[in-house]
């Protein structure tokens, strides 16, 4: 087996061996020599979830609810992109309404122009998204919730 040393260069350009550090996430992780563990300590983690729609109206509510009660039961920091494809039936309007009940920076939506499709619509609304992972969902009920 081949070790390997991660060295730091101090003031005197004399190599010193860093720690290895090990994560709970990444067995035998060494961070970067310039990690901000302080920083990374006080970062919380936000799932953002993106909602393609197309003629949600009915659905919208619902799946919104049952998200933003699955979150807050395990109080988990969160946001919906909603991507509407320029429904007719007044999914954005809903969609509206849901963003002032639950707040702005909750409930982003992010309309298109036309029904530009599912893949696309990810794509679209990945840009958006601020949280560090990330759900893809659809509006229809064909992902369970939980």
């Amino acid at each position: 087996m081949v070790s390997h040393a991660i060295l730091d260069i101090t003031d005197d350009n004399t190599p010193t061996p860093l720690p290895t550090l090990t994560s709970p996430h990444v067995p035998n992780h060494t961070p970067h020599p310039h990690t901000d563990f302080a920083t990374m300590a006080s970062t919380e983690d936000k799932y953002s979830v993106l909602l393609p729609t197309y003629n949600e109206r009915e659905n919208l509510p619902i799946i919104v609810y049952l998200l933003v009660k699955t979150f807050k039961q395990h109080d988990i920091n969160w946001e919906i992109v909603i991507i509407d494809d320029n429904s007719p039936d007044g999914t954005q309007e809903i969609a509206g309404q849901l963003a002032k009940v639950y707040g702005e920076d909750r409930i982003l939506l992010r309309p298109r122009a036309g029904k530009l499709g599912l893949g696309t619509a990810y794509i679209y609304g990945i840009q958006f998204a601020t949280g560090n992972f990330i759900i893809i969902m659809d509006a229809d009920f064909s992902h369970h919730v939980h």
